[in-house]
Protein backbone atom coordinates (compact mmCIF):
# COMPACT_ATOMS: atom_id res chain seq x y z
CA UNK A 1 0.00 0.00 0.00
CA UNK A 2 1.64 3.26 -0.87
CA UNK A 3 1.57 6.44 1.02
CA UNK A 4 0.65 9.70 0.14
CA UNK A 5 4.28 10.49 -0.13
CA UNK A 6 4.61 7.77 -2.61
CA UNK A 7 1.94 8.43 -4.34
CA UNK A 8 2.88 11.88 -5.34
CA UNK A 9 0.02 13.84 -2.83
CA UNK A 10 1.67 15.83 -0.76
CA UNK A 11 -0.74 18.01 1.91
CA UNK A 12 0.19 21.98 1.90
CA UNK A 13 -1.16 23.25 5.57
CA UNK A 14 -2.35 26.54 4.84
CA UNK A 15 -0.83 29.83 6.36
CA UNK A 16 -4.13 30.85 8.38
CA UNK A 17 -1.79 33.94 9.77
CA UNK A 18 -3.79 36.58 7.84
CA UNK A 19 -6.87 36.10 9.76
CA UNK A 20 -5.06 37.22 13.43
CA UNK A 21 -6.14 40.81 12.92
CA UNK A 22 -9.92 39.60 12.29
CA UNK A 23 -9.93 37.21 14.83
CA UNK A 24 -8.48 39.82 17.42
CA UNK A 25 -10.82 42.54 16.54
CA UNK A 26 -13.70 40.16 16.55
CA UNK A 27 -13.00 39.10 20.22
CA UNK A 28 -12.31 42.91 21.18
CA UNK A 29 -15.21 44.22 19.85
CA UNK A 30 -17.84 41.35 21.65
CA UNK A 31 -15.25 42.02 24.56
CA UNK A 32 -16.25 45.44 24.49
CA UNK A 33 -20.05 44.95 23.69
CA UNK A 34 -20.13 42.83 26.68
CA UNK A 35 -18.33 45.70 28.40
CA UNK A 36 -20.71 48.00 28.05
CA UNK A 37 -23.71 45.93 29.10
CA UNK A 38 -22.05 44.83 32.20
CA UNK A 39 -21.14 48.90 32.56
CA UNK A 40 -25.14 49.10 32.00
CA UNK A 41 -26.02 47.12 35.00
CA UNK A 42 -23.89 47.41 37.48
CA UNK A 43 -23.90 45.11 40.77
CA UNK A 44 -25.78 46.92 43.77
CA UNK A 45 -22.88 46.01 45.84
CA UNK A 46 -20.19 48.73 45.22
CA UNK A 47 -18.16 47.88 48.31
CA UNK A 48 -17.64 44.18 46.98
CA UNK A 49 -16.91 45.54 43.95
CA UNK A 50 -14.01 47.62 44.87
CA UNK A 51 -12.96 44.90 47.59
CA UNK A 52 -12.94 41.95 45.17
CA UNK A 53 -11.39 44.41 42.42
CA UNK A 54 -8.27 45.46 44.41
CA UNK A 55 -8.25 41.75 45.28
CA UNK A 56 -7.96 41.05 41.70
CA UNK A 57 -5.52 43.54 41.22
CA UNK A 58 -3.24 42.93 43.75
CA UNK A 59 -3.37 38.89 42.78
CA UNK A 60 -2.61 40.13 39.70
CA UNK A 61 0.59 41.74 40.62
CA UNK A 62 1.98 38.66 42.82
CA UNK A 63 2.67 35.83 40.59
CA UNK A 64 3.26 32.28 41.59
CA UNK A 65 6.25 30.18 40.84
CA UNK A 66 5.31 27.29 39.80
CA UNK A 67 8.92 25.51 39.49
CA UNK A 68 11.88 26.99 41.33
CA UNK A 69 13.86 26.34 38.27
CA UNK A 70 11.66 26.85 35.30
CA UNK A 71 10.71 30.83 35.66
CA UNK A 72 7.07 29.94 34.77
CA UNK A 73 4.65 31.97 36.73
CA UNK A 74 1.31 31.47 36.99
CA UNK A 75 -2.05 34.59 38.31
CA UNK A 76 -3.83 33.87 40.95
CA UNK A 77 -6.52 36.25 39.96
CA UNK A 78 -8.79 33.52 38.52
CA UNK A 79 -9.74 32.27 42.02
CA UNK A 80 -10.87 35.85 42.46
CA UNK A 81 -12.88 36.06 39.38
CA UNK A 82 -14.53 32.90 40.41
CA UNK A 83 -15.41 34.79 44.02
CA UNK A 84 -16.85 37.67 41.97
CA UNK A 85 -19.24 35.32 40.01
CA UNK A 86 -20.93 34.05 43.15
CA UNK A 87 -21.39 37.39 44.72
CA UNK A 88 -21.66 40.41 42.22
CA UNK A 89 -23.18 37.96 39.27
CA UNK A 90 -21.95 38.29 35.97
CA UNK A 91 -21.84 41.77 35.60
CA UNK A 92 -19.82 42.24 38.82
CA UNK A 93 -17.39 39.97 37.81
CA UNK A 94 -16.89 41.00 34.13
CA UNK A 95 -15.82 44.29 35.91
CA UNK A 96 -13.74 42.85 38.48
CA UNK A 97 -12.06 41.04 35.30
CA UNK A 98 -11.20 44.31 33.53
CA UNK A 99 -9.61 45.47 36.69
CA UNK A 100 -7.29 42.47 36.58
CA UNK A 101 -7.20 42.60 32.75
CA UNK A 102 -5.97 46.27 33.07
CA UNK A 103 -3.42 45.46 36.18
CA UNK A 104 -2.25 42.74 34.23
CA UNK A 105 -1.26 44.56 31.04
CA UNK A 106 0.45 47.74 32.40
CA UNK A 107 2.52 45.17 34.52
CA UNK A 108 3.48 43.64 30.84
CA UNK A 109 3.87 46.96 29.47
CA UNK A 110 6.44 48.21 32.17
CA UNK A 111 8.38 44.65 31.62
CA UNK A 112 8.70 44.83 28.53
CA UNK A 113 10.07 48.34 28.31
CA UNK A 114 13.79 47.00 29.58
CA UNK A 115 13.54 44.17 26.61
CA UNK A 116 14.61 45.21 23.35
CA UNK A 117 11.70 45.83 20.85
CA UNK A 118 10.29 42.30 18.92
CA UNK A 119 8.46 42.47 15.76
CA UNK A 120 4.55 41.86 17.50
CA UNK A 121 1.47 43.10 17.11
CA UNK A 122 0.79 46.67 19.15
CA UNK A 123 1.18 46.66 22.77
CA UNK A 124 -2.62 48.50 21.88
CA UNK A 125 -4.09 45.33 20.07
CA UNK A 126 -2.62 42.75 22.35
CA UNK A 127 -3.97 44.87 25.63
CA UNK A 128 -7.14 45.32 24.49
CA UNK A 129 -7.58 41.31 23.00
CA UNK A 130 -6.33 39.81 26.44
CA UNK A 131 -8.58 42.73 27.90
CA UNK A 132 -11.68 40.85 25.15
CA UNK A 133 -10.85 37.92 26.31
CA UNK A 134 -10.83 38.06 29.90
CA UNK A 135 -14.29 40.00 29.59
CA UNK A 136 -15.50 37.26 27.38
Amino acid sequence: METSAEAGIIEKKQDLSNWVPHYTLAITLIGLGILVISLANPPKDLAGLFLLAGLAALSELSNVELFHSSHSNVSVSMIVAIASILVLGPFGAILVQLVSGATSEAKMILAQRSRLPQKRASWWRRSTFNVGMLVV
